[in-house]
């Protein structure tokens, strides 16, 4: 892991330990002047992500941690999660089937869906016997084509 990331947390892999990761993520986004849109939605990403971990990753198993990293990019900020569960690439599960109303979906699987939209890029690697998200958020405006 490079030193160049800003914000770097090994967090319990339970609820208490979700409510701290994201109390410290805010502090931090908050710090680097992260707007309060993008900051909304990096956490509400975040927040999703690591339900996820904690509800199937370890499973309910005790002792178990998971890593966050938050870092600034040119044009926005990157979020890099680690666990160390089951190798699961988020990247390669299907989107939800349309339906008319929300109440015609299943429950559960929506999660992932909102953060693919969230984050204008989401990558996955299996490293070292560890999964690894790579999210990144747009937090500044795109530039406007040239007229021509």
């Amino acid at each position: 892991m490079s030193a160049e990331w800003g914000g770097r947390w090994h967090v319990p892999a339970d609820h208490s330990g979700l409510a701290a990761l994201q109390a410290q993520a805010n502090t931090w986004l908050t710090q680097s002047g992260v707007g309060a849109h993008a900051t909304h939605r990096i956490l509400l990403a975040l927040d999703e992500l690591a339900a996820n971990i904690i509800e199937h990753a370890v499973q309910g198993r005790d002792g178990h941690a998971f890593e966050v990293c938050l870092q600034q990019a040119s044009d926005g900020v990157e979020l890099l999660v680690i666990d160390n569960g089951p190798a699961f690439d988020p990247t390669a599960q299907p989107a939800p089937t349309s339906a008319q109303s929300l109440g015609g979906l299943p429950i559960g699987g929506l999660g992932l869906l909102l953060v693919r939209r969230l984050a204008d890029a989401f990558e996955y690697r299996r490293v070292d016997q560890s999964n690894r998200l790579r999210l990144r958020f747009r937090t500044q405006p795109v530039a406007a084509p040239p007229a021509g």
